[in-house]
């Protein structure tokens, strides 16, 4: 359930973002930002690219499972869809998407039958929840350390959710993502990138996760 509502997450942000398109390559120009969140549930900073636009914190003290979300989009790109239209009828709609997020997550986890899920829990649910995908496979599941903590990480690959035309080319997606506990809350950092996208994406993964600090 957790991971079917992680897709559908980013399902809709692909849909409802806006952002301008740029080239895939980084530009000279590119700057170097730096983000810092501070708030009543958690205080962290990292550095990121300007190819991304950002939006967040995203924050409810108030939910169930407190949460602070960071999203990092990349630029959409146009596509367009077959859809119905009609009495057997299909039309041609143009419309765009984003290839590529970067997530930031600190949240209360989940408690189920009287045991709270830690970090190596969320971990092993991302690959368990995937394995009825068909383009699903693991390339690396191990531990590293991130901002001085020990983390849970994962590197997958499995089906790109989305509304595409129908190609006899698979439509795959990669995550990296870490986990791992502190001061209660597990956080989270998740890549997801379409194919062409991913020697890039994953790149700067890796720049958010050195840079990547928690701020007492």
């Amino acid at each position: 359930m957790i991971f079917v509502q992680k897709r559908l997450r980013f399902l809709l942000s692909v849909l409802l973002v806006g952002i301008s398109l740029v080239s895939s390559c980084k530009p000279v120009s590119e700057e170097i930002r730096q983000f810092t969140v501070e708030n009543e549930l958690c205080h962290f900073t990292f550095e990121y690219p300007s190819y991304y636009k950002t939006e967040g914190p995203n924050t409810d003290l108030d939910y169930i499972r407190p949460y602070t979300h960071v999203y990092l989009y990349a630029p959409r790109e146009p596509i367009e869809i077959i859809v119905p239209s009609g009495d057997d009828h299909v039309e041609t709609v143009k419309s765009s998407y984003v290839p590529a997020t970067i997530f930031i997550h600190v949240f209360v986890p989940v408690t189920r039958d009287g045991r709270t899920w830690s970090a190596k829990d969320y971990a092993e649910n991302d690959v368990q929840g995937n394995r009825n995908w068909d383009y699903f496979q693991v390339f690396e599941h191990s531990t590293r350390v991130v901002s001085g903590m020990e983390c849970e990480f994962v590197y997958y690959q499995s089906d790109w959710i989305g509304l595409f035309p129908p190609s006899d080319e698979p439509k795959v997606e990669y995550y990296k993502v870490i986990y791992f506990d502190y001061d209660g809350l597990v956080w989270s950092v998740e890549a997801s990138s379409r194919m062409d996208k991913n020697h890039r994406v994953m790149q700067d993964f890796e720049h958010i996760l050195d840079t990547f600090k928690i701020l007492n």
